[in-house]
């Protein structure tokens, strides 16, 4: 009988930990590997989405950024600056480098909040959403 219960209570942690405790609201990411993107822009710039956004995952509940983070968010931002993007995915580029900005900003003024990686991840996603076939 003792089994059973301990049994139970792992499992209820178990799904309480996969449910995010967030009440049974999942968060649905897209994390699609570099062959899942479009030809052409959107491959060239798999790379870098895919990093900035990993980088926000991790961050979006950091109290401050590393200076190997800082870097990261840096090169990531000037590589999207430079990419040449369809009039589609012009829009979502721009969001996250803007939203990479604001980060940088707030890091450089020693007033970084990890809810700015929220919308790095947000504006992340949408590119991802326009590069790859869901």
């Amino acid at each position: 009988m003792r089994t059973k219960t301990l049994m139970a209570v792992v499992l209820a942690a178990v799904a309480l930990a996969g449910a995010g405790c967030t009440g049974g609201k999942k968060e649905q990411l897209l994390r699609p590997g570099l062959d899942q993107f479009h030809t052409g822009t959107c491959y060239d710039a798999a790379p870098t989405v895919l990093a900035v956004g990993d980088l926000a995952i991790r961050l979006r509940r950091a109290g401050e950024v590393s200076t190997v983070d800082r870097t990261t968010l840096g090169s990531g931002q000037r590589e999207l600056r430079k990419l040449r993007t369809s009039a589609e995915l012009e829009q979502p580029v721009k969001d996250l480098v803007t939203a990479i900005g604001f980060v940088r900003l707030r890091v450089d003024s020693n007033s970084y909040d990890s809810k700015l990686m929220e919308a790095v991840l947000n504006a992340e996603q949408q590119v991802v959403k326009r590069c790859v076939d869901t």
